[in-house]
């Protein structure tokens, strides 16, 4: 399983994942709406979770991380939204191990499968943003399908 969604969804995760048998979960990021439901789904099926050893820090102080906006519209959902996004927690799973640059998930059943890192979502710098399209673009593909709004082939 990749990511987990957020809490309000963990009824279906956890009827979709009843009928499969897991082997591992692999976090992206640890972002409520990716990684919310990690810890119970963890422990429900007793399957490790992956994840960069980075993000332990966003586990530790999930309440502190920096919350951005871009225009008008972003600035006036952001503080809407921020009390809320400040309430919840992101537990870390127990069952974990880290993954990095390079890795597969042979031991899972998919040595086909290699972990790139790929930094970008969790960092605010465009810098950052255009070195992992980049990135990505080198691996051969034409459009970047970001979690969040329209896919681009322009970067």
């Amino acid at each position: 399983m990749f990511d987990t969604s957020s809490g309000k969804s963990i009824s279906k995760a956890i009827e979709a994942c009843s009928k499969y048998e897991m082997k591992a979960l692999v976090l992206s990021h640890p972002h409520f709406d990716h990684a919310e439901n990690a810890s119970v789904i963890s422990e429900r099926f007793n399957i490790p979770v992956a994840y960069h050893s980075a993000d332990d820090e966003i586990f530790d102080h999930y309440d502190a991380q920096p919350l951005k906006s871009y225009g008008l519209v972003g600035f006036v959902v952001l503080k809407m939204s921020v009390k809320v996004l400040r309430e919840i927690k992101v537990d870390r799973p127990k069952n974990h191990y880290y993954i990095k640059e390079g890795d597969t998930l042979a031991d899972y059943g998919f040595p086909e499968i290699r972990v790139v890192e790929l930094p970008g979502h969790l960092y605010y710098d465009l810098d950052v943003k255009k070195k992992t399209a980049k990135r990505i673009r080198s691996f051969g593909y034409r459009k970047i399908y970001y979690g969040y709004g329209k896919p681009t082939d322009k970067f």
